[in-house]
């Protein structure tokens, strides 16, 4: 196998950046005519998968989406779930730590 010497490096990860931004760029061209001022952007702040309400948005949107497809109630136990997946969120960490995935 090749080693690459820092110029080529240099050049790989130039190219590499490029090419993501193209494919973005074309992404977004195919999403734009779909975006409206009705369209649901994430804040920031709450995206952080590292934060105890990041956590427990993405267990909430994970129990909608099974709720959803199995046309349940999308509301009942809600708030319950969230105080539940705050209050687990340390656990949760130190599994992320010990290098097991989101389970």
């Amino acid at each position: 196998m090749r080693r690459l010497d820092g110029s080529s490096k240099r050049r790989s990860a130039f190219l590499r950046f490029h090419l993501i931004q193209y494919k973005a760029q074309t992404w977004l061209g195919d999403l734009m005519p779909s975006l409206s001022g009705e369209s649901v952007w994430p804040n920031r702040g709450t995206v952080d998968p590292d934060t105890p309400e990041a956590f427990a948005n993405a267990v909430v949107l994970h129990e909608l989406i099974n709720r959803s497809l199995k046309r349940e109630n999308l509301f009942d136990g809600i708030p319950e779930l969230i105080v539940t997946a705050r209050a687990d969120f340390p656990e949760f960490q130190k599994r992320q730590d010990n290098g097991h995935l989101l389970v």
